[in-house]
């Protein structure tokens, strides 16, 4: 089997698993990440503005 076969193969176990979860168990997941990007962004802007009142 090929690098590209493996990869398509290991993609196609990947979205069977995530299927196979409860859809509230995905949506879950997907608002989590959303959730850490948008504290991230909020923590990244805070030390910016910090930084400034600084100089």
């Amino acid at each position: 089997m090929g690098h590209w076969q493996q990869i398509g193969r290991d993609n196609a176990e990947e979205r069977a698993r995530r299927t196979a979860l409860p859809r509230w168990r995905r949506l879950l997941g997907r608002h989590a990440q959303a959730a850490l990007v948008a504290a991230a962004w909020i923590i990244a802007g805070a030390l910016v503005l910090r930084a400034f009142r600084m100089w």
